[in-house]
């Protein structure tokens, strides 16, 4: 039987049936995604790929030449798998949120930025900035660790730069000596693409409102971009940090944001 023979009315409409799932299911992907939801390879395997197997999968089945039955059975298989690794893959796997407001936008959160740590500066304490961007990210991984990152970042002029930079050591107090949690070493201090990320102390006056590891706070600053980020982290579940430039990217969501 050729290929253009198989093709008949109820195939189709069975092969369109057998559709309705998994497509609303790429369809929401892609609608979240929109909305603010971060492409980890968690979403991207349950609302991408896994959904465009099983209708690939059910294409073959359908239009082949097997007995009804087995195209029966095959397509039934088919859809215990991938509700199956849907299932798994949304309670084990990793995925966040990331929402960015930017320049007039920011003034519109300042509550939520105050929220997040009273060590994030007011807007009226940022002096001239050129540009400023508000970035709020949360992530889940196995479906009850999470995690909150707030990031506020200024762009300068390079006078105005200058000036902030030498303030920051005026009016914070950085993490001078390694922190430990574990047994595990962490740097205060690291170089992330040109951004010099710097832990503030985790002890002193800071000591009621940071608690390495699970509240932190970071200010970094970029001689190239002539930035100045400011970042909360807060996660109530983490034990250790092993290296701190992977907590930066992976954990804060730098990497989605730089």
């Amino acid at each position: 039987m050729s290929i253009k023979e198989r093709i008949t009315k109820k195939r189709v409409v069975a092969f369109l049936l057998s559709g309705i799932i998994p497509l609303a299911v790429i369809i929401f992907g892609i609608f979240v995604s929109i909305k603010g939801i971060v492409l980890t390879t968690s979403f991207l395997l349950s609302y991408i790929i896994l959904p465009v197997c099983v209708i690939v999968g059910n294409l073959f089945l359908i239009f082949s030449q097997k007995k009804l039955s087995g195209k029966i059975i095959g397509c039934i298989f088919l859809a215990i798998v991938f509700v199956f690794l849907f299932a798994v893959i949304n309670i084990y796997g990793l995925f966040g949120v990331i929402r960015c407001y930017k320049n007039d936008e920011v003034a519109e959160h300042c509550e939520k930025i105050a929220e997040a740590s009273n060590l994030h500066p007011d807007l009226s304490e940022l002096g001239q900035y050129e540009s400023i961007e508000y970035y709020d990210y949360f992530s889940q991984q196995t479906g009850f660790f999470t995690c909150d990152a707030d990031v506020l970042i200024c762009c300068y002029g390079q006078s105005d730069y200058l000036e902030q930079k030498d303030l920051l050591d005026e009016k914070y107090v950085f993490q001078k000596e390694m922190v430990y949690a574990y047994k595990y070493a962490c740097t205060p201090t690291v170089e992330i693409d040109g951004y010099v990320f710097r832990l503030l102390s985790v002890e002193g006056e800071y000591g009621k409102q940071l608690c390495y590891p699970q509240s932190l706070f970071f200010i970094a600053t970029n001689d190239t971009t002539r930035e100045i980020v400011y970042m909360s982290f807060y996660d109530d579940d983490i034990d250790c940090i092993i290296s701190l430039d992977d907590f930066i990217k992976k954990d804060c969501g730098w990497k989605y944001i730089r």
